[in-house]
């Protein structure tokens, strides 16, 4: 007898076929872009409702069955004996989400070398009778899971989706995403029944100093990226608007002093409304960044009261470059050398002394001469220019 099928996501996907393929593209199609979901916590609850509506019509709610206990005293079928959902229930562990999504994309045979059946991801009404079926199962899954992380990134802002990137390795199956890996890393990630006291971020972002970051302006921009993201989950994206004005203030409190001007430079332009009308907090960490980086590539980046470390004092890069002063130092004293001689060429005798030369700390060449006064007299006449000599003893 045939079975009557009233949503044709009820039966197996096919991607082999133009249908199955069609039905594929269609399921993992998100939200309308007014409803997707941008990591807020006063718009999870909306979106909990709009994208479970969807999940259920392409079936792959029960996806995020979680089995988490299986019965033990019997060597097959291994059915699951609990089963946590896991789509409002946040009691449910990483570990058991791991566990069992490990089981989905497992590789094992129906049976092992034990000669024991593995515990089944999901519960079976009739157990898969051998290896085949066992891997048909898994696979129709695994094409479950990866509809399901596709509908639920396609559902998302692009912004939010930006965040979640820097974290893909813990929903990440392969090239794709895993939706239960996925959805369990975003209910965690907003939490909704988190308490989190907002005075206190506020306070941790307005007094913000680079001083407890060791001027380290890749940390402080990271860390003002995780502040900012717990205040957008407890306000929202309009609730604090202070984020530029506050990023200034802890930028200047740099004590590069290059750095420093830059950022004065900058604040003074955004106070008179000279930025485009776009300009955010986003643009001025993106250039603070971009500054601090290649003046370390520079070797530029000095805070005061930074002390250079023993690995800067014996880099190659540190070593070359006093190479390459010495070298230019060796050829100031010849360029030098060369111009006296030209000048003494009709002298006779021997050079005198007021015609030696000297480098100062930069390597800048200096006769001998100015440092003496053996006639004791305010003035010296040299090459019809007059030199005032100096009476300080320093």
């Amino acid at each position: 007898m045939t079975t009557f099928i009233l949503n044709p996501y009820d039966g197996n996907i096919d991607l082999s076929n133009k249908e199955g393929r069609k039905l594929y593209i269609e399921g993992c199609k998100g939200l309308e872009r007014e409803q997707q979901f941008d990591g807020s916590k006063d718009k999870f609850s909306n979106f909990l409702k709009l994208i479970g509506h969807e999940l259920e019509e392409i079936r792959v709610m029960e996806a995020l069955d979680i089995a988490t206990e299986w019965d033990t005293s019997v060597a097959a079928p291994r059915n699951p004996t609990v089963i946590k959902k896991i789509f409002k229930n946040k009691n449910v562990t990483l570990e058991e989400t791991k566990k069992c999504v490990d089981l989905v994309w497992a590789e094992t045979n129906h049976r092992g070398a034990d000669n024991k059946t593995p515990n089944y991801f999901k519960e079976f009404a009739t157990a898969p009778a051998n290896t085949a079926e066992l891997k048909e199962a898994r696979n129709q899954r695994k094409l479950k899971h990866i509809m399901l992380g596709k509908k639920i990134w396609n559902s998302l802002t692009s912004e939010y989706q930006l965040e979640l990137l820097t974290e893909q390795a813990s929903f990440q199956k392969g090239k794709n995403y895993d939706g239960v890996l996925l959805w369990y890393h975003m209910i965690k990630q907003v939490n909704p029944s988190t308490k989190v006291s907002v005075e206190n971020l506020k306070i941790e972002l307005e007094t913000a100093n680079l001083k407890d970051f060791d001027q380290d302006i890749k940390r402080f921009n990271q860390w003002f990226k995780d502040r900012r993201t717990l205040f957008v989950k407890e306000l929202g994206k309009e609730g604090y608007k202070e984020y530029t004005r506050y990023l200034y203030k802890a930028y200047l409190t740099c004590t590069d002093p290059k750095f420093l001007r830059k950022m004065e430079d900058e604040q003074q332009d955004w106070m008179l409304e000279r930025k485009k009308p776009s300009y955010s907090h986003r643009d001025l960490m993106d250039l603070a960044l971009k500054m601090y980086n290649n003046q370390k590539a520079m070797s530029n980046w000095k805070p005061v009261g930074a002390k250079d470390s023993p690995e800067e004092s014996t880099s190659p890069k540190f070593l070359a470059l006093i190479a390459e002063q010495l070298k230019s130092m060796k050829e100031a004293i010849a360029v030098s050398k060369t111009s006296n001689d030209k000048s003494n060429s009709g002298n006779k005798g021997p050079r005198k002394d007021d015609d030696d030369i000297v480098l100062n700390t930069r390597g800048r060449v200096i006769p001998t001469w100015r440092f003496k006064n053996p006639d004791g007299k305010p003035q010296l006449i040299k090459n019809s220019t007059t030199f005032n000599w100096c009476n300080k003893d320093c």
